[in-house]
């Protein structure tokens, strides 16, 4: 398994109020927690946290972030950088805060941040962004002139970026968290698992991005890739000893499984009717698996599972199951 590193950092003090905020520490401890570990505390990704400070408890400044920023690319196995904090746009670009920001003199250029990324020997590289003007990140300068067009980004190979807003716009926070962090912690937790329990970059994006109207705050998705990246694993909605079973029950994608009242030998009043078949029995609660994973369905519209083996009718695969049935039937999970 390839080895993997995560650069997590959340700043709420600059200078004190009105410029201090109060949602990026929380965000990067929840997110360092969630990504630490997969769902069933399988080791994930190796986190650096900084918490408003770095870790040998000091500010975060710009050479401090400059330097984790060059370790963190320096590594050739998955990379993820989150960052939560002050984000600002001048002409020339946007620029990740540092706690020691001045006028004039903000923090990291989003450029910067691409430019190592882009030089790094990183397997995958991840780029995790709440802070405003996040949508800034790997628009090339030379290539956007107005601000107010659509961007053109360049990305390296197998490269990410999830941005909370567009270039010109503002992140809000709300309920302890940024809005943009609260739903990617929702979907890391399972909300964008699909059901092998897989939670990837597009995937991730996807799910928070639906909390969010072209009116207010709009997230940024940004990918160069020849491969879909998985952020974390979660409990998948069916195990993969069920989902190799397809290609017994069905030898084709569209072929229709027959039942029979054997399948379900309890009438409607929960009485056994006659001996039981326990291998039908079995195939059964398979079916219902599938049934309730949303892999199968009956094939005469509406009709209950119980039903149509009373009735003797047939079920069949879901356009979904049909996708995982031809997955295992060529070897691709």
């Amino acid at each position: 398994m390839t080895a993997r590193r995560a650069l997590i950092v959340g700043i709420n003090g600059y200078g004190g109020p009105p410029n201090d905020l109060r949602a990026c520490v929380a965000d990067a401890d929840a997110m360092a927690r969630v990504l630490a570990r997969h769902k069933d505390h399988r080791k994930n990704f190796d986190c650096l946290t900084w918490l408003d400070e770095t870790s040998d408890g000091k500010q975060i400044t710009r050479g401090a972030l400059r330097g984790a920023l060059i370790d963190l690319f320096g590594f050739d196995g998955d990379v993820l950088l989150y960052f939560s904090g002050h984000g600002f746009l001048t002409a020339t670009g946007g620029l990740l805060c540092t706690a020691d920001a001045t006028k004039d003199d903000w923090g990291i250029p989003m450029q910067e941040v691409v430019i190592l990324a882009m030089q790094s020997n990183a397997r995958e590289i991840v780029i995790v962004l709440d802070c405003c003007h996040a949508g800034d990140l790997a628009n090339a300068p030379l290539l956007n002139t107005d601000r107010g067009s659509n961007p053109l980004a360049v990305l390296r190979e197998n490269m990410t970026v999830i941005a909370a807003s567009r270039a010109q716009e503002g992140a809000l926070e709300a309920g302890g968290h940024g809005l943009f962090t609260g739903a990617l912690l929702d979907a890391l937790e399972g909300g964008a698992a699909d059901h092998m329990g897989f939670v990837s970059a597009p995937a991730l994006y996807t799910y928070a991005s639906r909390r969010f109207t072209a009116q207010n705050q709009r997230p940024v998705f940004k990918t160069n890739s020849t491969d879909v990246f998985c952020v974390r694993e979660c409990e998948p909605l069916i195990n993969r000893y069920q989902l190799e079973r397809l290609p017994e029950l069905f030898s084709r994608a569209d072929y229709r499984y027959q039942l029979d009242p054997e399948y379900e030998p309890e009438d409607e009043f929960g009485n056994k009717k006659g001996p039981i078949n326990e291998a039908k029995v079995a195939i059964a609660q398979m079916l219902k698996s599938y049934r309730d994973a949303g892999l199968l369905r009956s094939s005469e519209q509406g009709l209950q599972f119980f039903w149509v083996a009373r009735q003797s009718k047939t079920v069949e695969l879901t356009a979904r199951g049909q996708e995982y049935w031809w997955l295992v039937v060529n070897d691709k999970i």
